[in-house]
């Protein structure tokens, strides 16, 4: 049967497409190949969220389409959010060396789309594997949702993955149960908007509900990433305060906190609403890490509004910040705002936060020191707390004799000493 390999482009959550379309094509007798080995085939899932993806999505097809010239390669698959922001018919007329586009709507028929451009007859698997790792066996994403109900204005991607829409309790446990048997230790939940889990099935957000359910299984962490602010429920801090299940870690990106800014941008909270929620947060789960995003240079943004932002930065509510530069969408209703900050002054304003946020964080990082934390071993003498997510944050630098920890195995260590965003422990 043909051997293909893939290339997954973007967030965790087209990690986990990739994970069941490469599951779905082995069980139907396609066998998975290291990429630029002996592959006839190559399955490309790809990221349009932001111009920058656009761009290495398209250095990727070009990379692919001069391997088909080439003749190092016969057929090029292109699925995703790129194949879903635009349409087919316009792709395939401007980039005819691609073989097949998948819509994310069509995913699921992967196996016949495949089967039909091969002009092959596709294998009926009776196997029921929903999953094929293609990262660290000792930890998986684990996709809650499809879609987004948010409508941000300089986002693209309700338009790209439509409206929300909940898996069940049921389709979830079963996931997580095949993930864990595959090895995963750390469960790290995910979505479009984690906390929007529910809506649709109870009417009101209810994660809490959900968490409680994944807490009983065999695993050792738990941890949520993609948190809406305004959806975080008292009965969601209760449910992580007392699950020891559940990392005290939550990812929160609240893209700004000026308000105008955040009118503009759609996002339905306040400043006042969120240093409220971040204050409740530190005061129910003092040992919590809080992470969060925010988009500088977006249209309208000015000097006060920085200088609010870096005030309420340095008041030190969250553990990990991440900053990145609004870029017009194609699409969105604010690529039609006015008082556009120029690149250069963005990223001046971004290297303002991150200065800040860097003096703030080796602050902050102070409260871990003396204390004796769990850990995941990583390898190569590395480790994460329940404070690192992983490809994300820091990690824990080890001393001390390791040769005897196994990579995914959970450990206890002292934090000794700090080093820059990372924590050193030694190992008895």
């Amino acid at each position: 049967m043909t051997n293909f390999a893939i290339i997954s482009l973007g967030c965790p959550k087209n990690l986990v497409d990739s994970e069941k379309v490469v599951a779905t094509l082995t069980q139907s007798g396609y066998t998975l190949v290291p990429e630029n080995t002996n592959e006839e085939l190559v399955v490309l899932n790809t990221c349009a969220f932001i111009t920058s993806a656009i761009e290495e999505t398209l250095d990727n097809i070009n990379d692919l389409i001069a391997r088909k010239k080439q003749g190092s390669l016969k057929y090029l698959v292109v699925m995703g959010c790129f194949s879903s922001r635009y349409q087919e018919e316009v792709l395939s007329k401007e980039i005819p060396e691609v073989d097949l586009w998948l819509p994310i709507k069509d995913e699921q028929k992967v196996v016949q789309a495949v089967s039909t451009l091969l002009n092959i007859k596709p294998v009926i698997s009776q196997k029921n594997k929903l999953y094929h790792k293609l990262n660290e066996s000792h930890f998986s994403y684990l996709k809650i949702s499809e879609g987004c109900n948010n409508h941000c204005t300089y986002c693209t991607i309700p338009k790209i993955r439509g409206s929300y829409s909940s898996k069940s309790i049921e389709e979830v446990l079963k996931d997580a149960r095949q993930q864990i048997s595959l090895g995963a230790k750390e469960l790290i939940v995910i979505a479009e908007d984690t906390t929007e889990w529910g809506t649709d099935i109870f009417g009101k957000p209810s994660l809490h509900i959900l968490l409680s359910e994944l807490a009983q299984l065999e695993v050792n962490w738990l941890r949520v990433l993609y948190a809406y602010p305004s959806k975080i429920t008292p009965a969601l801090i209760e449910t992580i305060k007392q699950n020891p299940k559940i990392c005290h870690y939550l990812d929160l990106p609240i893209q700004h906190v000026s308000n105008h800014i955040l009118k503009n941008m759609n996002r339905k909270y306040t400043k006042e609403s969120l240093i409220s929620l971040l204050k409740t947060l530190k005061e129910e789960i003092p040992d919590i890490v809080l992470r969060t995003s925010l988009i500088l240079g977006f249209p309208g943004e000015t000097a006060a509004d920085q200088n609010e932002l870096l005030t309420f930065i340095e008041q030190g509510f969250f553990d990990l910040v991440g900053c990145f530069p609004y870029s017009d969408e194609e699409g969105t209703p604010a690529i039609r705002k006015k008082n556009k900050v120029s690149q250069k002054l963005t990223h001046k304003r971004t290297q303002e936060i991150m200065i800040s946020q860097k003096n703030n964080q080796q602050k902050l990082n102070q409260k871990h020191l003396g204390k004796t934390l769990d850990f995941v071993y990583e390898g190569n003498g590395y480790g994460r707390t329940y404070r690192d997510a992983p490809d994300i944050d820091g990690q824990l630098i080890l001393k001390g004799p390791i040769k005897k920890l196994q990579v995914g195995s959970f450990y206890q260590t002292q934090i000794q000493k700090l080093k820059d965003y990372d924590l050193v422990g030694r190992v008895n």
